[in-house]
């Protein structure tokens, strides 16, 4: 999910792409596609977890699935996110986000091959940190969907019925019949 953010985000932010969104406006300004990216992947990793949890029982296993989603989620971030600057290099560097960027960073005027060092470094940096940061927001979230799906395995465990009480039995055999009418 993240990678599908990260990659919108880059390159409908660019000229390249920017007439779409003119084309498009309804599509492009609908708060759907926020929540989705945003939160869509981190609900998917604590279901997950509680899925695991529910399946085998055990709580470490939920949270190495969330760590384990995170490694290869990060992993397919890195290798779109360095695609996606490789591939659309020359627009990235006509993002005017990108050139404000380079210029709050370095007070010296700009050539185009510092600018090209920039992006590449700035991506590469940006990529390296989710590298630790998706796996350990996989864990976490993957603990938190792990604890669940215990709480629901221990609600739905069947409890042991309790012996049959034979209190009415003796009850019934220690009480002695009144008479029926008083010998006075």
């Amino acid at each position: 999910m993240l990678t599908i953010g990260y990659g919108a985000g880059s390159l409908f932010g660019t000229p390249l792409f920017a007439h779409l969104r003119e084309l498009y406006p309804h599509f492009f300004g609908l708060p759907w596609g926020h929540w989705f990216f945003a939160q869509g992947g981190p609900i998917i990793l604590a279901l997950a977890g509680a899925a695991t949890a529910c399946r085998t029982r055990r709580f470490a296993a939920a949270v190495q699935v969330g760590a384990l989603s995170g490694l290869i989620g990060s992993s397919i971030l890195f290798v779109t996110g360095m695609g996606i600057t490789v591939a659309f290099h020359e627009a990235i560097m006509q993002n005017p986000v990108e050139v404000h960027e380079y210029e709050l960073s370095m007070p010296t005027p700009h050539t185009a091959a510092e600018l090209s060092s920039f992006v590449y470094v700035d991506a590469l940096g940006g990529v390296l940190m989710m590298m630790w940061i998706i796996p350990l927001e996989g864990m976490i979230l993957g603990a938190i969907g792990g604890g669940g799906g215990m709480l629901i395995l221990l609600a739905c465990q069947k409890r042991p019925r309790t012996e049959r009480s034979d209190l009415s039995t003796k009850m019934r055999s220690g009480v002695t019949p009144l008479p029926l009418h008083d010998s006075l």
